[in-house]
C-alpha cells in the first residue's frame, strides 16, 4: 500500500505553511476582504517563502526543489486553510511557471522563468475558464488557428487572476490538433482586459475577464511547441481546485467547532446540542477522506498512471464534500450572530460555488 504520510521534509513544509497561514494570512483575511485588495506585506512575506521560486530549476535562477505532487498538495491545502483569496494571489504566478517547467521548451523556460526569481513579487496568470454556464475544460470555445507562421487566438475568458498586473498570460484554447496553451503578453494587439470582477468570498483577489479578438502570437509562443498537449496540466488544475477546497473546508470546520464550544444558549454550549454535535461530527468524519483522496489522485496523475476524466468523481467528491462542509459550518457559526462579519471571508455562500467549479475544471 502506498503511504501518503509526509516525509520529514514535507512535514517541515507543512509546518512552515501552516504557521504562515495562521499567523499572516488569517489575521489579514478580513481586512483584505473589506478593502478588496491583498496587503503588500502579505505579498512580500509570501514571496520570501519561495512559493514560486521553489518550482523553478536552478538553471533559471530558482531553488530547484524536486517536484512532488504530494508536496504541492500539502502546500495548497495549508495556504487555502489561511484564506482562499490571499492564497490564490500568492499562487497565481505558478499558473505560468509550473506549466513552463513541466511542458515548456528550453527557449521558453530561458526567456520567462528568470523573471520570477527576483527579490519582489512578479505577477503572472493563466486563462482557462470561459463565461458560460456549462463550461467544460475539455471543450473550450476559445479557438486557435494557424495563419502562416503565427497562431491567431479568438475567444473570451473570465476569472483570470491578476490579469491587469501580469506580464504574460497562459491562454488555453482549442487548436486543430487538440487542446493547447499559448503564452500571450498583455500588450498583444487584440487582447482586452475588462473591468475587475466582483466575487463574494474571494473579494480580495483581483480577477478579470478577457476578450481575445484575433490575437496573433508567434509559433514559438505555443507551450511545448506544435503538437504538445496540455491535458495533463488541465487535470492538475482540477485537482488543485479540489485541494484548495479541502483547505477551505478545514478552516470552516475548525471555525464552526470552536464557535460551537464557546457559544452558549440556554445554559450550555451549543456544541452540546444533539443536532449541532451530529453536524460537526459528520463534517469532521468526511474531511480526512477528502485530503487522502486528493493526495492519492494527485500522486497517480503526476506519475501518469491515471488521468482525471471529465466525469471523474475524484476531484468532484472532495469539492462537494468541502462545499457542503463550508455551507454546514455557517449554521452553528451564524447562531446568534447579527451579521456575517465574524465568519471567515471564504465561508461566504458564493465561495462554495467557486469550490464546486472544481468538478468542471
Amino acid at each position: 500500500m502506498v503511504s501518503f504520510k509526509p516525509t520529514d521534509e514535507q512535514e517541515l513544509i507543512r509546518t512552515t505553511m501552516a504557521d504562515f497561514a495562521r499567523e499572516i494570512l488569517r489575521p489579514h483575511a478580513r481586512e483584505a476582504d473589506e478593502a478588496n485588495r491583498v496587503p503588500d506585506d502579505v505579498v512580500t512575506r509570501g514571496w520570501e517563502l519561495g512559493i514560486v521560486q521553489s518550482t523553478i530549476p536552478e538553471a533559471q535562477g530558482g531553488y530547484g526543489d524536486p517536484r512532488s505532487a504530494v508536496t504541492g498538495a500539502i502546500l495548497l491545502e495549508e495556504l487555502a486553510y489561511g484564506d482562499l483569496a490571499l492564497a490564490l494571489h500568492l499562487l497565481a504566478p505558478r499558473l505560468l511557471t509550473v506549466p513552463l517547467v513541466v511542458a515548456g521548451t528550453d527557449e521558453q523556460r530561458a526567456r520567462w522563468l528568470p523573471r520570477f526569481t527576483g527579490a519582489g513579487f512578479t505577477a503572472a496568470t493563466a486563462a482557462l475558464t470561459e463565461p458560460c454556464w456549462d463550461f467544460d475544460s475539455t471543450a473550450l470555445a476559445t479557438r486557435a488557428a494557424r495563419q502562416g507562421g503565427d497562431w491567431v487566438i479568438a475567444g473570451e475568458k473570465c476569472l483570470v487572476p491578476l490579469a491587469r498586473h501580469a506580464e504574460a498570460i497562459l491562454v488555453y484554447a482549442n487548436a486543430p490538433d487538440g487542446l493547447a496553451a499559448f503564452i500571450v503578453e498583455v500588450t498583444a494587439p487584440g487582447l482586452t482586459i475588462g473591468e475587475r470582477e466582483k466575487n463574494m468570498g474571494i473579494k480580495a483577489l483581483d480577477t478579470y475577464p478577457l476578450r481575445l479578438e484575433d490575437v496573433r502570437v508567434p509559433a514559438s509562443s505555443r507551450l511545448g511547441a506544435d503538437g504538445a498537449g496540455v491535458q495533463r496540466l488541465i487535470d492538475a488544475g482540477r485537482l488543485a481546485s479540489a485541494i484548495l477546497a479541502v483547505g477551505v473546508s478545514r478552516a470552516a470546520f475548525d471555525h464552526a467547532r470552536d464557535y460551537a464550544k464557546d457559544r452558549r444558549a440556554f445554559g450550555q454550549a451549543i456544541a452540546q446540542k444533539q443536532a449541532i454535535a451530529f453536524m460537526l461530527a459528520d463534517m469532521g468524519r468526511r474531511r480526512p477522506g477528502s485530503t487522502r483522496s486528493c493526495r492519492r489522485r494527485a500522486s497517480a496523475t503526476w506519475r501518469g498512471t491515471t488521468r482525471v476524466s471529465p466525469r471523474s468523481r475524484s476531484p468532484t467528491t472532495p469539492c462537494r464534500c468541502s462545499a457542503d462542509t463550508a455551507t454546514s459550518a455557517t449554521i452553528p457559526s451564524s447562531s446568534g450572530c447579527a451579521t456575517r462579519a465574524a465568519l471567515p471571508p471564504s465561508m461566504a455562500w458564493p465561495s462554495s460555488s467557486v469550490e464546486r467549479r472544481g468538478k468542471d475544471q
